[in-house]
């Protein structure tokens, strides 16, 4: 059987403070009074406490701020509470007040939100989280489940359970709540699903080649393959033919390898002298810099500080090449005029004659090796130069011997290459046009592979729904409880005859469905519908998952007050209190757990002393108590709207 749910209280608060709660906790609840006192208003704070979106009205809407409902769910008794200041979050509390949790209804990040937090407590988390609907949009409990405990007002007549634009949400969750279905086969359903989408998706990319490739027959397949074929074997050919011209060039010339030898050498001599040639001149260079540094420092030393450099610049004041508290290199760095180099502060007129003294000294140590430089980039250029001279009279030799043996070479191995490349640029583009029938031919296996695990997933499928309870059981059980209620209302012009559309899952009454009714029977048949369903958790509570709440809004809203539809309306009351009364009184147990709440204008008075607690709204007396002008005014306007604004 599903999970308990009763709602034991409800107390709301508005802008002068919490008012006493409602006591919810029978398990037959009325809610009566005349038209407009709330009545409708008390039991949307429930689907408010229950992540629900709710429109309120009237009064409510312009002075309710906060709901707290106590509320028995599965083995727990909790305190859900949701404040219209903070209507994002529903806070959940200990029956003393201690929290507990803090739950977003909408999913923020990880954090777990309250569809999932009353769904795991039911037991039914695992099922809905196994269904994925269209736009990968998953079950949750405010919007999937909870039209079958609470039969609004606004629907008994229009629908069953859920509008037709939501018929495949509303069958996979009365197949769960039902037994019809299991979370393993949903999940099996929804991967095979998955498994058929994506094989159409690449048959549709396989449509959409293949028509590419059909434009043209320079894309056909067949003739494509024998072309590149050709082309690789030419190119073959070629290849091999450029080998033997090289290697007769080569056999032409091997009298001159000593020449070739030579010439080698001669290169990587040449080679080798430029990169010395390079590192002299760098080493060079960077004296002559470090030089120039020195000269602009001591001649900047060299003025009166008190005058400003006519250029504006700064120059580098070299005292300690490195840092004396972390070494750090401070040679290249640029301090302005007349500062210390080290901490960069305007050096005293005592100093500034030490500092000069130091850098003449670093500039002597600097300018030392500067000659050397010179003499070793001179002596560089010069191997250079005799280099350069060597490697042009090695190769003046080599040529002068080889030529005329090479030069009947030359022109074959010179179109054998070209030919080479140009079979090589041919193989490329075809291989090119190749490639859709290459993604072709793995679209196919993809396909191929996608087929036959959903084959292998609808056969587990198979095996999945074998292993439950038989369908038609179910239905039969369903459909038998259903012709009774229905036979007990009596309805007018009918015969009887009432089951469940085996597919649909929704009522049928003397073969007509829900629309082909009038407004009146149409509502009866919505509450015979719920009140089928409820008693099949209650008698066959081994394959049901369906929670024990169900809350009925206004039966009697479409009926007339005439005397044939309140005779109807009373045999409606009398089935309800005397089957629930009857199965207490002979099974407690689960029935014990059960819990009915109707909202009407009035419960006739054959049945009245059955409904306990019985909530009455008499005169004056609405949902938010003592309000003397309900439609006017809040009490506190100005508190109300910034109660509101909070948040």
């Amino acid at each position: 059987m599903g999970a308990t749910l009763r709602i034991e209280s409800l107390a709301v608060e508005d802008g002068r403070g919490w008012q006493e709660p409602y006591d919810l906790s029978g398990r037959l609840v009325a809610i009566v009074g005349p038209i407009d006192r709330g009545k409708t208003s008390l039991v949307d704070c429930i689907d408010f406490v229950f992540g629900r979106e709710v429109q309120f009205r009237g009064a409510v809407d312009a002075r309710l701020v906060s709901v707290r409902a106590r509320v028995r769910i599965g083995d727990e008794d909790v305190v859900l509470h949701r404040s219209r200041r903070k209507p994002n979050t529903v806070d959940v509390r200990t029956p003393e007040g201690s929290p507990i949790t803090s739950l977003p209804i909408r999913r923020q990040g990880d954090q777990q939100e309250l569809s999932d937090w009353l769904l795991a407590r039911l037991g039914l988390d695992d099922a809905f989280a196994s269904v994925r609907l269209a736009r990968d949009r998953r079950l949750s409990f405010a919007h999937d489940l909870l039209p079958y405990l609470h039969i609004r007002q606004d629907d008994s007549e229009r629908f069953i359970i859920r509008p037709r634009s939501e018929d495949a949400a509303r069958r996979v969750v009365a197949a769960l709540l039902l037994g019809l279905t299991s979370e393993r086969s949903e999940r099996l359903r929804t991967r095979a699903s998955e498994l058929h989408n994506l094989a159409e998706s690449r048959r549709r990319d396989v449509a959409r080649i293949r028509a590419f490739l059909d434009e043209s027959p320079a894309t056909e397949s067949v003739a494509l393959d024998a072309d590149l074929a050709r082309l690789r074997d030419g190119a073959a050919r070629a290849a091999r033919r450029l080998r033997e011209l090289r290697e007769q060039g080569r056999a032409a010339t091997r009298f001159a390898d000593h020449l070739r030898k030579r010439l080698e050498q001669a290169r990587e001599r040449l080679s080798s002298s430029e990169d010395d040639l390079d590192r002299a001149l760098r080493q060079r260079d960077a004296t002559r810099r470090e030089l120039a540094h020195l000269d602009a420092s001591l001649a900047e030393l060299a003025k009166d500080p008190t005058v400003p450099d006519e250029h504006g610049r700064a120059l580098p004041l070299l005292r300690y090449d490195t840092c004396t508290a972390c070494g750090g290199d401070l040679s290249s760095r640029v301090v302005p005029p007349g500062r210390c180099s080290l901490c960069t502060e305007p050096l005293p007129d005592a100093a500034r004659a030490a500092e000069a003294q130091r850098l003449r000294q670093r500039r002597q140590r600097v300018a030392g090796p500067l000659a050397e430089h010179q003499q070793e980039l001179d002596r560089a250029r010069a191997a250079v130069d005799r280099a350069r001279q060597q490697h042009a009279d090695a190769r003046t030799a080599f040529d002068g011997d080889t030529s005329d043996s090479v030069a009947p070479h030359v022109d074959a191995i010179a179109a054998a290459t070209a030919e080479l490349e140009s079979l090589r640029a041919r193989i490329t583009v075809l291989e090119r046009i190749r490639e859709p029938h290459e993604r072709l031919v793995r679209r196919q296996r993809e396909i191929e592979e996608l087929e036959h695990e959903h084959e292998l997933t609808c056969d587990e499928l198979d095996r999945a729904e074998a292993e439950l309870t038989k369908p038609e059981d179910v239905l039969q059980h369903i459909d038998d409880l259903f012709r009774r209620i229905v036979d007990a209302f009596d309805l007018p012009w009918s015969t009887g005859r009432a089951r469940l559309h085996p597919e649909t899952l929704l009522p049928m009454v003397d073969e007509q469905d829900f629309g082909q009714r009038g407004g009146g029977s149409r509502t009866a048949v919505s509450v015979a519908y719920s009140l089928a369903l409820l008693m099949h958790a209650l008698e066959d509570p081994m394959r049901s998952q369906l929670p024990t709440l169900l809350v009925l809004d206004s039966p009697q809203k479409n009926m007339g007050r005439n005397d044939p539809d309140q005779d109807l309306v009373t045999r409606m009351y009398t089935r309800i209190s005397d089957y629930f009364e009857e199965r207490r009184r002979h099974s407690g147990g689960r029935f014990e757990n059960v819990q009915l709440i109707i909202v009407d204008n009035d419960i006739p008075a054959k049945v009245r002393d059955h409904f306990r607690p019985l909530i009455e709204f008499e005169g004056d007396e609405g949902f938010i108590r003592d309000l003397e002008n309900p439609h006017g005014l809040p009490d506190f306007p100005e508190q109300l709207a910034l109660d509101l604004n909070e948040g």
